[in-house]
């Protein structure tokens, strides 16, 4: 068993290998017993990654988790009151919209949000799925914050376009998508869906430059989203 344990270690720790547990922000509220877990739930050892820096941090600001748990439910009713395929445009203009509000609310973890949110709609657009999103208040809101210095905006990918980006993109939205409608586990599906874009090209042979460059940036930033979705209240409470 443990030698299981730690292969699995091993595998994490390989796909978030980029992760820096400096930057990710502890509330003291947060016990031992929920992050483990947390960390069962979704599938990934968020325990290893956090619990050394568990009681140091202290946490998003009040505005943040208002934000989050705001955005975040604003998405479970859209995807609850319109969970057809053909509304998945709709919903991401209203999720756009939705983190592009208040701007002066700053802060780490909103703005890590507001970049993937903002990544998200640009491939989206980019792949011409929902090439009429409008996401040009929230890349003015996050585009010169900290965060989103440290990672190239998709729009700036300068790779031609391909059709098995397209084809990964759409069958790993439509997993999370399908994954969400049936059992609502934001965090654990999120999860999922960060894992499933650099698995999914391996297994279908895409090359993507495009697929390659999102996929890095999802692992990266992806456990640190679930870790803000968690202090924002914001994850589904059969997760914990």
């Amino acid at each position: 068993m443990l030698e299981r344990e730690w292969t699995r270690y091993l595998v994490v720790e390989q796909k978030f290998k980029h992760i820096s547990t400096g930057a990710i922000h502890i509330q003291p509220k947060l016990t031992k017993r929920a992050i483990m877990n947390l960390a069962r739930s979704t599938g990934v050892l968020l325990l290893v990654v956090v619990s050394s820096i568990l009681f140091s941090s202290e946490g998003a600001k009040n505005c943040e988790n208002k934000l989050l748990h705001k955005c975040i439910s604003r998405y479970r009713a859209l995807l609850k009151n319109n969970p057809h395929h053909e509304q998945h445009c709709s919903r991401l203009q209203e999720v756009v919209s939705c983190f592009a509000g208040d701007p002066s609310c700053e802060g780490e973890s909103i703005n890590r949000f507001r970049l993937w949110i903002l990544q998200e709609a640009m491939l989206e657009a980019k792949l011409k799925f929902c090439p009429r999103v409008d996401f040009k208040s929230l890349k003015d809101s996050v585009e010169n914050t900290d965060v989103a210095k440290e990672y190239s905006l998709v729009e700036n990918y300068g790779d031609p376009f391909s059709s098995c980006a397209m084809q990964v993109h759409h069958k790993c939205s439509e997993l999370f998508l399908d994954s969400m409608k049936e059992n609502e586990r934001i965090c654990g599906d999120s999860v999922e869906w960060f894992t499933c874009y650099s698995k999914t090209a391996s297994e279908q042979n895409c090359n993507s430059p495009i697929i390659k460059k999102y996929a890095n940036f999802v692992e990266t930033v992806g456990i640190k989203l679930v870790v803000d979705a968690q202090f924002a209240n914001s994850c589904n409470k059969v997760e914990l």
